[in-house]
């Protein structure tokens, strides 16, 4: 999910936390602040409340709900780099 982007959209459509989590039906605005923040998973259903109410196109929705943000783990060190981050010099090949 594309948290950044969801964001930024949120905020050029000048809409506030409080104003999307009362739209989506939450409590207060912290449960949807912890959805921007990546601490919470969303159903589907979350997704295309959030999606309607912002009224995003279907390229949009996929590029903020169904597209991965990819980030260097311990795994991808020790299989493709022996293990020892600070020698890992990375390089345009590397990130492909």
């Amino acid at each position: 999910m594309n948290l950044t982007l969801l964001k930024s959209e949120r905020m050029r459509q000048g809409i506030t936390q409080e104003a999307m989590a009362k739209s989506l039906g939450f409590k207060d605005k912290s449960s949807y602040c912890l959805i921007e923040k990546g601490k919470t998973a969303i159903s589907i259903d979350t997704a295309n409340k959030i999606s309607i109410i912002l009224g995003f196109s279907q390229e949009l929705i996929y590029n903020i709900f169904f597209t991965s943000e990819v980030q260097e783990t311990s795994t991808d060190l020790i299989v493709n780099h022996g293990g020892d981050k600070e020698n890992v010099k990375f390089n345009s090949k590397d990130r492909s």
